[in-house]
């Protein structure tokens, strides 16, 4: 993500090239107070405050490495913008829930069929009921089926 490059941890690393995508980037995605951002007031804010992360790590300063801390650091009269970035990153998930659903889903799953059930069969009804936006072809099942032991009558349908 882009926006992170606006922490101090990585703004000090950071090239001109850098800094004009940074730029381009939040003057074409984001709008404070339903007005644009001049481009050029934008690079000059992040040239300012590269320039006072250098500075404080070039005299054995902290550098920030996060954006709630940043934010405390960030004087609001010298970088309205970049204040509101901050904000901006500090309100951002940083994981997918997803992983946290799937192992809802197989707690529920456990407890509704504990006792009669086999870790196969649980590992399939977990991935199923965790990738229910995939199709399932009853045809493809039926035939897995129907192949998987030898029984003395066919399975046809």
């Amino acid at each position: 993500m882009i926006l992170i490059q606006l922490i101090p941890k990585h703004i000090i690393h950071i090239d001109d090239k850098m800094i004009n995508t940074v730029t381009e980037t939040i003057v074409t995605h984001y709008k404070f107070d339903d007005e644009a951002l001049e481009e050029s007031q934008l690079k000059s804010e992040i040239e300012l405050w590269k320039e006072k992360w250098n500075r404080i790590k070039s005299e054995d300063g902290v550098v920030l490495t996060d954006a709630l801390t940043s934010m405390d650091q960030c004087n609001e009269i010298l970088y309205p913008n970049i204040k509101k970035i901050l904000h901006i990153i500090a309100c951002l998930p940083v994981s997918v829930a997803s992983a946290e659903r799937s192992f809802s889903t197989l707690r529920r799953l456990k407890t509704w069929l504990r006792s009669n059930m086999g870790e196969e069969r649980l590992v399939g009804l977990a991935l199923l009921n965790i990738h229910r936006h995939r199709t399932v072809e009853v045809d493809e099942v039926i035939d897995l089926f129907a192949g998987s032991k030898k029984r003395n009558l066919d399975f046809v349908i």
